[in-house]
């Protein structure tokens, strides 16, 4: 019978399978490496311990002949397989077999991310990952708005430092989603209060980066207030000078589907609570989407995607970058006009 676990609550139990899932590579590896610290040093030899990056090509019996292998010196013998989004469906069934047959003193980690496959999973590659699941530990590895305050305490409280609350919003703000840059970040900190029991706004701001996402967000707020200076400001910060980058289109066509889909799912609901949850986002977050979307017509709403599409079109025709891109936060400012201060 298997045992579902989550980011903010991990496995201490040895089990013969983990089923590590997640949107963020990093993530999935930092907590596989908590689940191999579960063991003592023999079992990740090089004798008894084999990492397995999967592929569209990968066979069953790569894996199946190292789980059968005993181990060496050691009580259990680890088979990690990264990647595993990508191994077909048919080969996850004669993986999910042998696992159902049993593994003996084997363990099987495996890293599997979200969103990885290229398309809707099939019902074959459904069935074969539930039996994986059920057959030992299921770890919810993915980090949103409704888990990350608890996420970034808990990995703190390994080394017994706490956070403020006021730091983790401020430490939040700088770093938007890029979870990789909050694991970096964090060891910074982490190095930075060394004797120190609690972290501090004061010390996330003396320490910490701020993300190109984090960034863009600042400029994405500034539009749906209506304000264009300081969206143009905080552009120009944001660039330092140097040419813009195509990855601001990509995230402002993100963040503005982002207020779709809390548009769309309220609209739906009727409920800011189940929409947070449909959608894996705070409440707060929810509510601020909803006020940023306040008196904003769906003509309007629409207009935002065309303007970022004929950005995108100037930007692939040469024209100037900073032409483009001042041009762009100008007209999707005046969308939100009604909301200037």
């Amino acid at each position: 019978m298997g045992a579902d676990f989550s980011i903010v609550k991990m496995p201490s139990s040895v089990f013969p399978v983990y089923y590590l899932e997640g949107d963020d590579d990093f993530i999935l590896a930092e907590c596989s490496g908590e689940i191999k610290a579960l063991f003592p040093e023999n079992a990740l030899s090089d004798f008894n311990y084999e990492r397995i990056e999967a592929s569209k090509s990968f066979r069953a019996s790569q894996a199946e002949s190292s789980l059968c292998a005993l181990p060496f010196l050691a009580d259990h013998r680890i088979v990690e397989i990264t990647s595993f989004q990508l191994i077909p469906a048919e080969e996850r069934e004669k993986i999910a077999g042998a696992v159902s047959r049993g593994l003996g003193k084997s363990v099987l980690i495996v890293l599997s991310r979200t969103g990885g496959q290229g398309g809707r999973p099939s019902a074959r590659q459904k069935s074969a990952d539930a039996l994986l699941k059920s057959a030992g530990a299921y770890v919810d590895c993915s980090v949103n708005d409704r888990n990350w305050n608890e996420w970034v305490r808990r990995l703190l409280r390994r080394h017994s430092i706490d956070i403020d609350y006021s730091a983790l919003q401020v430490l939040r703000s700088r770093l938007g989603t890029d979870y990789g840059l909050t694991l970096q970040e964090l060891k910074k900190l982490e190095t930075y209060s060394a004797g120190k029991r609690k972290i501090t706004a004061s010390d996330v701001r003396d320490v910490a980066s701020m993300s190109p996402a984090a960034q863009i967000y600042k400029v994405s707020e500034h539009i749906v207030a209506g304000n264009s200076g300081a969206a143009l400001s905080a552009f120009y910060a944001m660039s330092g000078g140097n040419r813009p980058s195509f990855s601001v289109l990509a995230y402002l066509r993100k963040y503005f589907l982002g207020l779709a889909s809390v548009r769309e799912s309220f609209d739906a609901t009727g409920s800011i609570a189940e929409t947070a949850k449909i959608l894996r986002k705070h409440e707060f977050a929810v509510q601020r989407s909803l006020d940023a979307l306040e008196g904003v017509s769906g003509e309007s709403f629409a207009r935002a995607f065309e303007i970022i599409m004929e950005a995108d079109f100037s930007f692939k025709s040469g024209v100037n970058e900073n032409l483009v891109f001042e041009s762009l936060i100008v007209s999707l400012s005046s969308l939100f006009k009604r909301r200037a201060v």
